[in-house]
């Protein structure tokens, strides 16, 4: 198991490549009249470049290669799969005319891939393999889908990459799980070094190129951590707050007869914006619930069952206040519109 020295080159190999590719990708982009227009669902005012996301997954590569003792064939398509998605965001980034059904089937059918490979389903029952891969192929996908919407404000979707990473490196330290430690490393320094393009003020988005290449990426991490008999609270608390403001909002909107796939400003943390609260602090506000679901999964690791069960009714809690925010907003803001 690489010790935490060890891991520093893949750090800063991962950060000094994003940070140089996204400046690259941001000049050339740019001049092609790359541009993410305002429009009724987004937060901005002005025309952003979008398509920042090819040099975090630049550096997530070159991170990834820095480390050669860490390549299995696990690690290696995860990384395609990652990349090839970002490829396809890529191209809908320049081109915007790919479908919507295009999209989501690659989606599916990369993330059934990434579910026989990462989850080594020869070795189940086959009455739990199958089940556990279409659930699986669907988590892919849908976490793909979850952080493209949740990709609105400046610095969110940087901190959620931040912080799955290094819970994940974490978890790859404490298991003795290559895969984890130097894919979560990669993920979070390449992350850090793409956000001052995006935070506090957003000179460039991650575009879809970003949002699906590094959601799979994350998707494909929590697969690899239920393959290696992390408990599902550590696997999947990284990713806890995106997943509760997406199928919340998903489930507000169905509830009232609204189009699920029609553009829209109901999530929890588009509500805040619009309550009042700057991108600045609605960014660092998720990203100490992010933490702390976070850390509280890490205390299941090696817990008994009755520290596992507390850190559970905690992390529920933590999304139940999570999903109270903006009305907790409106109630100390009476002049605010609901």
């Amino acid at each position: 198991m690489s010790s935490v020295e060890a891991l520093l080159p893949v750090a800063v190999v991962a950060l000094a490549t994003s940070a140089v590719a996204s400046a690259g990708a941001k000049y050339v982009l740019e001049r092609r009249g790359v541009l993410d227009l305002p429009n009724h669902r987004s937060l901005h005012e002005r025309p952003i470049v979008r398509g920042g996301g090819i040099g975090v997954l630049t550096g997530v590569v070159a991170g990834l290669l820095t480390h050669s003792a860490s390549w299995t064939s696990d690690l290696a398509v995860l990384m395609v799969a990652s990349v090839l998605l970002g490829i396809i965001g890529f191209l809908d980034d320049l081109l915007g005319s790919l479908s919507a059904l295009f999209r989501f089937a690659m989606q599916l059918g990369i993330g059934f891939v990434l579910a026989i490979v990462l989850l080594d389903p020869g070795r189940l029952n086959l009455l739990l393999a199958i089940p556990l891969i279409l659930i699986s192929t669907v988590w892919v996908a849908g976490y793909v889908n979850a952080f493209n919407f949740m990709d609105g404000i400046n610095g969110l979707s940087c901190a959620q990459s931040v912080v799955a990473g290094l819970t994940f490196a974490a978890i790859g330290q404490r298991r003795h799980v290559e895969l984890l430690a130097v894919g979560g490393v990669a993920l979070a320094a390449a992350a850090l070094g793409f956000l001052p393009f995006n935070f506090p003020r957003a000179r460039m988005f991650l575009g879809d190129v970003g949002s699906y290449g590094i959601g799979c990426f994350i998707a494909g991490l929590g697969l690899a951590a239920i393959r290696f008999d992390v408990p599902l609270e550590a696997a999947f608390a990284p990713t806890a707050i995106y997943v509760v403001d997406v199928g919340s909002t998903l489930v507000r909107r169905y509830r009232r007869g609204a189009t699920l796939h029609e553009a829209h400003r109901e999530h929890i943390f588009q509500l805040l914006v619009t309550g009042g609260w700057s991108h600045q602090k609605t960014t660092a506000t998720l990203s100490l619930w992010m933490a702390g679901t976070s850390l509280l999964g890490l205390l299941t690791l090696d817990g008994s069952v009755v520290q596992r069960v507390i850190a559970d009714v905690l992390i529920l809690g933590l999304a139940l206040c999570y999903l109270a925010l903006p009305r907790l907003l409106r109630l100390s803001h009476p002049s605010i519109s609901s």
